[in-house]
């Protein structure tokens, strides 16, 4: 697998302000090896993307997590999203603090 840093939530602040998400998951672990299995699809990450999970809570209030490749700037986000797609993997471009979906 890619070697692609952990860094700790607080750490987003000095990181770039975009993720790529790569699916949402019942269990972190599962969501933690999809994150780090799209990073090592990708060659090249821009220093300072991370891949990880983070939890969030369901209107059913179930708890699930987001497998992501955080800490891109915008483009580079875009560029990553577009090779995962073009190697059949779902992705979504996303505002990271935020949780919502980036702007097209």
């Amino acid at each position: 697998m890619a070697a692609v840093p952990k860094l700790p939530p607080a750490d987003l602040a000095s990181a770039g302000g975009y993720a790529v998400q790569v699916g949402v998951y019942r269990s972190q672990k599962r969501a933690r090896r999809q994150a780090l299995a799209a990073a090592d699809l990708l060659r090249g990450l821009p220093s300072g993307v991370y891949a990880g999970a983070w939890p969030m809570r369901a209107s059913s209030g179930r708890k699930l997590y987001r497998a992501r490749l955080a800490g891109f700037v915008e483009d580079d986000a875009r560029r990553a999203c577009a090779d995962l797609r073009r190697k059949n993997h779902d992705c979504l471009v996303l505002l990271h603090r935020s949780g919502r979906k980036a702007r097209a």
